[in-house]
């Protein structure tokens, strides 16, 4: 045996689609903290959907859900144009315009859509060849350099997505909650 091989090609699309997920979720929850109560709560919902979906995934260490999870995704990718439609024609509804996380939002989406209809021609091309084993296997270095690249891409969309939120506005920049303001006390 010349490496070790630890993980299958489904194993491996469980995780991404976990990342991915949870990133989605991130940024959805993020808009709709900082919108008005009717989108608002689209968006809460929308993104506490992908969270317990990406936590079911890597609870269970295989894709479940996939087909209301296509459907979901591929209605976020069209949804959100909707959204921002409505967003500029009613009062209040502005904080919905901001461009990065709602392409964060759809991005992520589209991801998850990619990802599972990958995974279903997958399984579908497996179930026609029965019989036949499954040699998907990758090694060890193989499935940890794919999860280092995608958490990698997921965490360079999510930041500056989360940032560009009605939330991110009210965060704390970095460095600043560190610094202690004591009366009587001048930089010491």
């Amino acid at each position: 045996m010349t490496g070790a091989t630890v993980r299958d090609e489904a194993s491996l699309g469980c995780l991404i689609l976990a990342l991915v997920a949870l990133g989605a979720g991130l940024v959805e929850t993020a808009v709709g903290a900082g919108t008005r109560v009717v989108p608002g709560t689209a968006f809460v919902a929308w993104g506490l959907a992908h969270l317990a979906w990406a936590v079911w995934l890597l609870y269970r260490g295989r894709i479940v859900g996939a087909g209301p999870a296509l459907a979901v995704s591929l209605l976020a990718v069209l949804a959100w144009p909707a959204l921002v439609v409505l967003a500029g024609k009613e009062v209040g509804w502005q904080d919905l315009l901001r461009p990065l996380p709602l392409l964060a939002i759809a991005v992520l989406n589209l991801a998850i859509a990619v990802t599972l209809v990958a995974d279903l021609r997958r399984a579908r091309s497996e179930s026609v060849s029965a019989g036949v084993p499954a040699a998907h296997r990758r090694s060890a270095g193989a499935y940890f350099t794919c999860f280092v690249v995608v958490a990698a891409a997921v965490a360079a969309l999510v930041t500056p997505a989360l940032a560009a939120t009605p939330a991110g506005d009210s965060a704390v920049p970095h460095g600043e909650h560190l610094i202690l303001d004591i009366p009587g006390v001048h930089g010491h």
